[in-house]
């Protein structure tokens, strides 16, 4: 189970720790050669830049060998400067998801949401899910991401 209400930004041993998969340095041998191998550890080290950084992680479990190692995995992403206080006194937490493999079968996908708690219990809900994009391996850059990652932070007020 995620953790969306941490605060704790967690370093990268903590992440290999949880996730290995995130730091595949080569891609599935069934990749097409098209494919551009960008490593995950590259977009967090891009994200913690743009201030966002690494509260949980998850992967899923490989089913056969030749997906061991390349699998899907996703990292949430807080980043502290930007957090929404309501009238009310309610706060809102915004969060970005990123998901990715290194298999060919999936884009890196960037999801933001914001979410709350709920119940003393911890129980959190995406109370609004405002933004889904996809970037294809067919190349990577800094500048793309931070725009990327700009507009859904500027959308965050709309919402």
């Amino acid at each position: 189970m995620l953790n969306l209400e941490s605060s704790k930004f967690l370093n990268k041993k903590e992440l290999s720790e949880i996730a290995p998969s995130i730091f595949t340095m080569v891609p599935s041998s069934e990749v097409s050669d098209k494919y551009t191998h960008i490593p995950t550890e590259k977009v967090i080290d891009d994200m913690e830049l743009l201030g966002w950084k690494p509260v949980d992680a998850k992967e899923v479990k490989a089913r056969t060998k030749s997906t061991q190692g390349v699998q899907k995995h996703m990292i949430v992403f807080r980043n502290n400067d930007v957090v929404i206080n309501g009238e009310d006194g309610d706060t809102v937490f915004p969060q970005i998801l990123m998901t990715n493999s290194h298999d060919g079968k999936n884009a890196f996908q960037f999801t933001a949401g914001l979410f709350r708690m709920i119940c003393e219990n911890g129980l959190v809900i995406a109370d609004t899910e405002f933004e889904d994009i996809k970037m294809r391996h067919m190349g990577y850059t800094f500048e793309d991401l931070q725009d990327l990652i700009k507009d859904m932070v500027e959308k965050l007020p709309l919402t």
